[in-house]
């Protein structure tokens, strides 16, 4: 009757939800970037900002991004509005190459810290690409810290401090931890690419 027709109308389509899904994080995760610099771009365009590397002008070893507004914009710049603008196309400026030397040099570092204590040493992983270096990197770092936080949380408090925080509720048995576990893991490849975008 109506109600078995109400039910196939809005049971999903698990391909098709599953395909959008996909979709829409790709979107995010490739699209979204270039839609904040170009924001940032029109933002410095309409308020007359120039970064120190679009006007040729060094810093003198300064990490900071220069910004320099036009004096045709006193006005924009001195309202409420205007610095409003003027900050917004300051956090979406892309960072200066000072800068970004700097953020490699602190990844090289990490890489080393990370990669260097867990692979063997017959593993060349300085002639990886950076992205897979820095991904390599987090997923190691991800999974120890997820794994050892949720070991220490399942021995202590669904161990000998069961009764103190549960009482006679029941908790999870060990089939259901692994079962969490597993999808966790699953999706731990994708957690850990994110930053390394």
């Amino acid at each position: 009757g109506p109600l078995q027709s109400l039910a196939m109308a809005t049971k999903p389509h698990s391909k098709n939800v599953a395909t959008t899904r996909v979709a829409m994080i790709a979107i995010k995760v490739l699209i979204l970037p270039f839609l904040v610099h170009a924001i940032g771009r029109h933002l410095r365009a309409h308020l007359g900002i120039q970064l120190e590397d679009e006007a040729g002008a060094t810093t003198g070893g300064a990490n900071a991004t220069q910004v320099t507004s036009s004096p045709q914009n006193t006005f924009a710049a001195e309202s409420l509005a205007g610095k409003a603008l003027e900050l917004a196309a300051r956090s979406l400026a892309p960072p200066s190459q000072s800068t970004l030397a700097l953020l490699r040099e602190e990844s090289d570092w990490k890489n080393n810290l990370i990669l260097g204590l867990c692979l063997p040493p017959s593993v060349d992983f300085e002639s990886w690409p950076r992205f897979m270096k820095s991904w390599a990197r987090n997923f190691v770092a991800g999974l120890s810290l997820y794994l050892i936080v949720g070991g220490l949380w399942a021995a202590v408090c669904y161990g000998p401090l069961k009764k103190a925080f549960y009482g006679n509720t029941p908790t999870p048995s060990g089939v259901d931890m692994a079962k969490q576990i597993w999808v966790s893991l699953q999706a731990m490849p994708l957690y850990t690419a994110l930053p390394a975008v």
